[in-house]
Formats: C-alpha cells, structure tokens, sequence
C-alpha cells in the first residue's frame, strides 16, 4: 500500500468514526438547535439521532401519538440527511430528505390517514362528511419552511354522510401546486353519486368550483335533496356546481403554509 492509499484509508476510518459518534448523540440535544414552526409542538422525544421514538406531535388541531423514526444512512452519499417516519396512528408513513448544500427539504413516497372532518371549515358544504381519507404524497419540497411544490393524491374509500348510514362510493382526488393557485381534480370509481371536476385556490383565497354529478336510482332521497338545494339540476339525474368566493378565515391559515411568491 503505498503513501496515497494510506491516506485514504485513514481519512475514511476517521469520518466513519465521527459518524459513528454522531448518530449516537441524544435527539433532545439536537432539537434545542432545531427552530420549529411555533404550530408544531414536540413531546417526549426519546432515542438518538439514528433512531428513536416521539410520543406525541401536534400541528394545530391534529395530533400524532407513538411515532418511530430512523435514519437512513445510505443519503449521506448526496449529501443529505435523510429519515423515515412511522406511525400506525393515521397510518403515518413519511419519507424526508433535507439536502445540506441546497438547503432544500422534500418529502416523498408518503402517505397519512385522515378522518373526512377535515372538511368541515370548507365553503359550500351544507353537510357534514364521514368517512377516512388517504393522503398520499408523490412529492413535496420545503424552501424556507413553505411548501414549494406539491404533487398528491386523495382517495375517500366508502365516503358517507353523517346522519346516513348508506355509503356514497369511493372518490379519487389530484392535487396539485401550481404557479398562482392549488388545483384539485376530483372523479370517483362507479358511485351512487357520481362527482367529477374542477376545484381551484388561488394563493388570495379566491376559489372557484366547478362540479358535475349524477344519481343512481338507488341513491338517498335525502341525500338528492340537498343535491336540489345546494347544485343546479342539469338533466335526468343530474347536476351542477359551478361557483366563486373567498375562503372563510378559518380556512386561510392552510394557504401560509404555501410559498405564493414563486
């Protein structure tokens, strides 16, 4: 072995070794350094940087409980930081990258469970949904603590309404984050209530809706009902929604977590 090869050799058993120290420092030490949005609040973080367990996290009006998380060591090839998040409450499933020269966090491959409550805040619902939904997220990147861009689905498996015991039918969803607005395209896979459609968020808070339905002979009367009151009917079994407005204030807090000035 000569000189140059030597050299290497010892370089690399010093940085392993320094990353061997590392990951095993205390993740509450780590966290002190860490300046976390005032919403997200952390409790009973246990376990060192490489591995560990939180036994609670809140952002806002959601909660988190039990949550794993690990790091993936093979990222510190690009120059990244990299962890998996897990959870089974909400069926939490989060893949994180934060790269260290870019200073650019992503996530990506994820997924959470919701319960259809969610929607509560939304403009134009004259009922109250039920059901859980799945968030699944392709990607998601962070610069400056908002999110940049966002690719992600939505699906409502066995959608219902309170006070109904009869079932919907299954919906599908695409978000998408784009230059001025955030845009949902809903359609769902052979319901008593067929939705298809258009829904956009511009970053001011405007919103337009536009929405085609159609009724199975087997659907509701009730639910038919406040399909008559809140659409326009447009044929046979079938209805309208096309509408404009401002986001109530409740629901304007969810747009500061965007980055709107791309």
């Amino acid at each position: 072995m000569n000189r140059k090869q030597t050299y290497w050799v010892v370089a690399l058993f010093f940085i392993v070794l320094l990353i061997g120290s590392l990951v095993g420092i205390p993740a509450r030490h780590v966290l002190r350094f860490v300046e976390l949005p005032a919403d997200i609040k952390i409790k009973g973080l246990n376990g060192s940087i490489s591995s560990g367990n939180i036994e609670a996290i809140r952002f806002q009006k959601f909660t988190l409980t039990d949550v794993d998380f690990s790091l993936r060591p093979l990222c510190l090839a690009k120059i990244s930081i990299c962890y998996e998040i897990k959870s089974d409450d909400n069926n939490l499933l989060l893949n994180i990258e934060a790269n260290l020269l870019t200073q650019i966090s992503s996530i990506s491959h994820s997924q959470i469970q919701l319960d259809s409550s969610i929607f509560k805040d939304m403009p134009q619902m004259l009922v109250q949904p039920k059901g859980e939904l799945l968030i699944a997220i392709q990607s998601m990147t962070f610069v400056d603590a908002k999110i940049n861009e966002l690719s992600a689905t939505l699906d409502w498996p066995g959608a219902g309404i309170e006070g109904e015991d009869q079932l919907l039918g299954n919906y599908h969803a695409t978000l998408l984050q784009e230059e001025e607005r955030l845009s949902i395209k809903l359609d769902d896979k052979d319901s008593l209530l067929s939705a298809r459609g258009d829904i956009e968020v511009k970053w001011s808070g405007q919103y337009s809706v536009n929405l085609k339905f159609e009724s199975k002979p087997e659907l509701n009367k009730s639910v038919i009902n406040v399909l008559q009151m809140a659409t326009r009917q447009s044929g046979l079994n079938k209805y309208a929604l096309k509408t404009a407005g401002n986001l109530p204030s409740q629901s304007m807090q969810y747009l500061q977590l965007f980055n709107t000035q791309k």
